[in-house]
């Protein structure tokens, strides 16, 4: 389920300004944090030195790390978005050393209203790959993926489904730099959401094509993880009539995407 906030779509029912946690085992938590336990400590993030302007909500910075990808202890890559001086939403990378994080300069689409990341995904320090999506000035979503190669980030062409009102990705996962899988949801023409993967093959993004439960008004897939190219499982939700939500998990054998059973408390 998506959840506006101030002109942004995400995944995330709320979101806080960057707060980062980093344990002794080196795993890093974006948002939500709730508790420190032991051993953890608060490091500090970087937050856009560029203001919000004064026709945007608020009169401090708006900046917002949704998710991280790291490679070793000392090499994590995280991503979001910040509110820029004239109110509108730029995508952002930050990466940390293993004693601070700095702030690495991502492209936007040109002519968009927003641009925002929510998934990364890296296989070495020089080899990430994060996906989200912006906002034309019409209103709808696009996807959005973006490469790190050891020197800058690049916007990728990506796919859009044929007839699609907005289409959006939430996350990723890439087993090597050439091989990555994309995953979120689109708005058909009726209004209602549909599941959405796409593949990266180290030249173009394709549409794979992935079901849908039986009867569902509204689906969507929020998180992927791969351990090869031929085996990828991504879950998300699925709306019944009713206005319930289910749990949805979908696996990737190489060739088709498959709905498995899921329980419901």
């Amino acid at each position: 389920m998506r959840v506006r906030i101030e002109g942004s779509v995400t995944r995330f029912h709320g979101r806080v300004t960057v707060l980062v946690l980093v344990t002794g085992l080196a795993v890093i938590a974006v948002l939500p944090v709730v508790a420190l336990g032991a051993g953890s400590s608060l490091v500090p993030s970087p937050n856009s030195a560029i203001p919000r302007s004064s026709s945007s909500k608020g009169a401090t910075p708006q900046t917002y790390l949704l998710d991280v990808s790291c490679t070793a202890a000392k090499a994590c890559t995280a991503v979001g978005d910040y509110v820029n001086s004239g109110g509108d939403y730029v995508s952002l990378a930050e990466v940390w050393n293993g004693t601070s994080w700095a702030i690495q300069t991502t492209p936007n689409p040109t002519g968009v209203k927003g641009a925002f990341l929510f998934g990364v995904s890296c296989k070495s320090a020089a080899a990430c790959t994060a996906v989200g999506d912006y906002e034309n000035k019409g209103g709808s979503y696009a996807p959005l993926a973006e490469a790190w190669d050891g020197t800058s980030w690049a916007i990728q062409a990506t796919a859009n489904p044929a007839g699609a009102e907005s289409t959006y990705l939430s996350d990723v996962s890439c087993t090597s730099a050439d091989a990555c899988v994309a995953i979120g949801d689109y708005e058909e023409s009726g209004g209602e959401y549909m599941t959405l993967a796409e593949v990266w093959n180290g030249t173009i993004w394709a549409i794979q094509t992935t079901p849908n439960p039986t009867g569902a008004i509204g689906t969507s897939l929020s998180g992927v993880s791969c351990k090869s190219a031929a085996a990828c499982t991504a879950v998300g939700d699925d709306e019944n009539s009713a206005g319930s939500y289910a749990p949805l998990a979908e696996a990737w054998n190489g060739t088709s995407w498959a709905i498995e059973t899921t329980p419901n408390p």
